[in-house]
């Protein structure tokens, strides 16, 4: 299982959504689920996959569904 965890902000919500579309087309399930302030983090199956805080950035198209390949 994939779970997205994001502030409650309008545009973060609009990434998760966009990365949920994504992972979906790829067969992964995805979820969304509050987070603290500028957090967005991908876990899958609880282990953390990429984390915006210590990267600096949001993911690139395509990086979460190469990560979890």
């Amino acid at each position: 299982a994939v779970e997205i965890s994001l502030p409650d902000l309008k545009r973060d919500d609009r990434r998760a959504a966009s990365l949920a579309a994504e992972l979906a087309e790829a067969g992964v399930e995805a979820t969304t689920t509050p987070g603290g302030r500028g957090q967005f983090d991908v876990f899958a199956d609880g282990r953390r996959v990429f984390s915006k805080h210590e990267l600096g950035r949001f993911p690139e198209d395509g990086e979460i569904a190469r990560l979890l390949s």
